[in-house]
């Protein structure tokens, strides 16, 4: 299974290890800080396979990223610091393609 691990940028310390799944074949990043980077350093721990997508410059092209990306995932878990609005163009994506996803709030 591909999953797609994003979140709040803000969050730089979470144990991954109870949300990820041993089905997990490829974990799949947007490539931003916090839960993005937590996602790369826990595949890169347990030798998983990682497609790291990095951002873009133009912000019109955005929420076509996101599209792209969430269109090669299988499933999608979402880290969220129950306020930032960083997370809110990949829920879109979410919702847009139908994929399975869970949401998870965490404040440091």
């Amino acid at each position: 299974m591909k999953l797609l691990v994003t979140g709040s940028r803000n969050i730089t310390s979470f144990d991954l290890t109870e949300y990820i799944s041993p089905d997990v074949t490829t974990v799949i990043s947007c490539g931003d800080e916090g839960v993005d980077l937590l996602a790369v350093k826990y595949a890169d721990s347990r030798g998983i396979p990682k497609l790291i997508f990095k951002e873009i410059e133009k912000e019109s092209e955005a929420q076509l990223r996101y599209d792209d990306i969430v269109m090669m995932c299988d499933s999608v878990l979402i880290i969220w610091d129950g306020q930032s609005q960083d997370v809110i163009p990949i829920i879109r994506s979410v919702n847009k393609y139908t994929k399975p996803v869970k949401i998870f709030i965490h404040r440091e």
